[in-house]
């Protein structure tokens, strides 16, 4: 089916099924989409805007230029999509184990969301953007962040285990007690102005990263190849 160019305010849809659907330009504003099927769905441009989506299931489904504001998105499951472009804004990620198995997400931006405590495990962030998040004791294990950037984001106590992380931007971040542990590529990171004190960064490939500003005190550099200490200061 076909649902394209609606806008369905304050309407219930709980327990519709969407699954290999096609939606496109559709607006839910303070719906209730509780359990809602999009398995398999394509979804271009389509807007939740304070809309229940609790246990709703994204799973295999393609979501391009989406947008997610002001969703508590517990217990929901993007498992195996893909989502590119997607925009996610004062969103509360709840801790399902399996919320984003096997996802793409593709120049995806999450603005002000909490995402703490989350184990993003070998997924691939493309060209993303975390502004202002709190992702603080996430783990990201084996992940692949490319181009990504944590502008602004607490970071506090995240595991990075054996994570590609080339380009990535720490810019203002806050890292305290973060670990980089298992040799993580960070080839061009942008650490300028962040606080990764006591942060472990042990054993990672930081050629041309760029600590400009940051506060680097009592972290651990043991091992770690090609740190410009001309780049390094402590506050």
């Amino acid at each position: 089916s076909t649902l394209d160019r609606s806008s369905a305010a304050s309407d219930v849809y709980k327990r519709q099924y969407f699954e290999y659907a096609v939606l496109q330009d559709v607006t839910f504003e303070r719906c209730d989409l509780g359990r809602t099927n999009f398995a398999h769905s394509v979804l271009r441009g389509v807007r939740f805007n304070a809309t229940a989506l609790n246990k709703a299931n994204f799973g295999a489904a393609i979501l391009s230029d989406c947008t997610f504001e002001d969703i508590a998105i517990d217990e929901i499951t993007f498992a195996k999509s893909e989502l590119i472009r997607c925009t996610f804004i004062n969103c509360q990620f709840g801790d399902r184990m399996d919320m984003l198995l096997e996802t793409q997400l593709k120049a995806c931006r999450f603005v002000n969301c909490r995402m703490a405590e989350l184990n993003f495990i070998e997924l691939t962030f493309e060209a993303c953007l975390f502004e202002s998040c709190d992702l603080t004791k996430s783990q990201f294990i084996k992940a692949e962040l490319l181009d990504c950037s944590f502008f602004g984001s607490n970071l506090t106590a995240v595991n990075f285990i054996k994570a590609e992380m080339i380009g990535a931007h720490f810019e203002n971040a806050v890292l305290q007690n973060t670990r980089f542990v298992g040799g993580c590529h960070l080839l061009d990171a942008d650490f300028s102005g962040a606080s990764i004190n006591d942060a472990n960064l042990r054993d990672c490939d930081l050629r041309r990263a760029n600590f400009t500003a940051a506060d680097i005190s009592r972290t651990d550099f043991g091992n770690s190849k090609s740190v410009s200490y001309t780049h390094l200061r402590a506050h």
